[in-house]
Protein backbone atom coordinates (compact mmCIF):
# COMPACT_ATOMS: atom_id res chain seq x y z
CA UNK A 1 0.00 0.00 0.00
CA UNK A 2 1.48 3.14 -1.14
CA UNK A 3 1.41 6.25 1.47
CA UNK A 4 -1.95 8.25 -0.50
CA UNK A 5 -3.82 5.00 -0.17
CA UNK A 6 -2.54 4.06 3.49
CA UNK A 7 -3.62 7.65 4.31
CA UNK A 8 -6.70 7.31 2.33
CA UNK A 9 -7.55 3.97 4.23
CA UNK A 10 -7.08 6.08 7.51
CA UNK A 11 -9.15 8.53 6.94
CA UNK A 12 -12.09 6.21 5.38
CA UNK A 13 -11.61 4.51 8.40
CA UNK A 14 -12.23 7.09 10.70
CA UNK A 15 -15.18 7.61 8.85
CA UNK A 16 -16.52 4.13 9.18
CA UNK A 17 -15.68 4.04 12.79
CA UNK A 18 -17.85 7.32 13.24
CA UNK A 19 -20.91 5.53 10.94
CA UNK A 20 -20.65 2.64 13.17
CA UNK A 21 -21.16 5.12 16.21
CA UNK A 22 -24.24 6.91 14.90
CA UNK A 23 -25.42 3.65 14.08
CA UNK A 24 -25.37 2.50 17.57
CA UNK A 25 -22.83 -0.40 17.14
CA UNK A 26 -24.45 -1.81 13.71
CA UNK A 27 -24.13 -0.34 10.55
CA UNK A 28 -25.33 -2.28 6.80
CA UNK A 29 -21.90 -2.70 4.43
CA UNK A 30 -24.20 -0.48 1.70
CA UNK A 31 -24.49 2.13 4.86
CA UNK A 32 -20.82 1.89 5.10
CA UNK A 33 -20.14 2.36 1.03
CA UNK A 34 -22.18 5.46 1.40
CA UNK A 35 -19.72 6.86 4.12
CA UNK A 36 -16.56 5.97 2.11
CA UNK A 37 -18.05 7.67 -0.81
CA UNK A 38 -18.26 10.84 1.31
CA UNK A 39 -15.29 10.78 2.34
CA UNK A 40 -13.49 9.85 -0.65
CA UNK A 41 -13.24 12.62 -3.29
CA UNK A 42 -13.53 10.83 -6.43
CA UNK A 43 -15.69 7.93 -6.17
CA UNK A 44 -13.64 4.66 -6.97
CA UNK A 45 -14.03 1.22 -7.78
CA UNK A 46 -16.16 -1.11 -5.19
CA UNK A 47 -13.35 -3.43 -5.19
CA UNK A 48 -11.38 -0.25 -3.56
CA UNK A 49 -13.84 -0.62 -1.19
CA UNK A 50 -13.97 -3.98 -0.73
CA UNK A 51 -9.79 -4.12 -0.27
CA UNK A 52 -10.38 -1.10 2.45
CA UNK A 53 -13.13 -3.57 4.45
CA UNK A 54 -10.79 -6.36 4.34
CA UNK A 55 -8.47 -4.03 5.75
CA UNK A 56 -10.45 -2.57 8.32
CA UNK A 57 -11.50 -6.07 9.48
CA UNK A 58 -7.78 -7.14 9.91
CA UNK A 59 -7.36 -3.99 11.92
CA UNK A 60 -9.84 -4.49 14.22
CA UNK A 61 -11.83 -1.56 13.02
CA UNK A 62 -14.83 -3.37 12.53
CA UNK A 63 -16.01 -7.36 12.67
CA UNK A 64 -18.57 -9.41 10.46
CA UNK A 65 -21.94 -9.13 12.06
CA UNK A 66 -23.46 -11.85 9.67
CA UNK A 67 -25.63 -11.64 6.10
CA UNK A 68 -24.07 -7.76 5.06
CA UNK A 69 -23.68 -6.05 8.56
CA UNK A 70 -20.86 -4.96 10.29
CA UNK A 71 -20.00 -3.98 13.73
CA UNK A 72 -17.34 -2.61 16.27
CA UNK A 73 -18.65 -5.16 18.94
CA UNK A 74 -15.60 -8.07 18.56
CA UNK A 75 -17.48 -10.62 20.45
CA UNK A 76 -19.57 -12.93 18.31
CA UNK A 77 -23.37 -13.22 19.08
CA UNK A 78 -24.21 -17.34 20.50
CA UNK A 79 -27.49 -17.87 21.15
CA UNK A 80 -27.67 -20.37 24.25
CA UNK A 81 -31.40 -21.45 23.82
CA UNK A 82 -34.22 -21.81 21.61
CA UNK A 83 -37.04 -18.95 20.61
CA UNK A 84 -39.85 -20.32 20.89
CA UNK A 85 -41.43 -18.11 22.91
CA UNK A 86 -40.46 -15.68 20.10
CA UNK A 87 -41.35 -18.21 17.34
CA UNK A 88 -44.71 -18.40 18.18
CA UNK A 89 -45.18 -14.62 19.06
CA UNK A 90 -44.52 -14.01 15.61
CA UNK A 91 -46.29 -17.03 13.54
CA UNK A 92 -49.62 -15.53 15.72
CA UNK A 93 -48.75 -11.75 14.89
CA UNK A 94 -48.01 -11.93 11.84
CA UNK A 95 -49.31 -15.16 10.35
CA UNK A 96 -48.42 -14.55 6.42
CA UNK A 97 -44.73 -13.54 7.42
CA UNK A 98 -42.06 -16.23 6.83
CA UNK A 99 -39.46 -16.13 8.66
CA UNK A 100 -36.48 -18.03 9.79
CA UNK A 101 -34.79 -17.96 13.87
Amino acid sequence: MNRDTQKLSKISGDAITASLSLHKHYVAKDTLSRAYSDVTVNKLKRQTFNRYLVDWKKEGLIYAAGRGWYSDIPEEFVLTEPLTELNAFLAKAFPLLTFVC
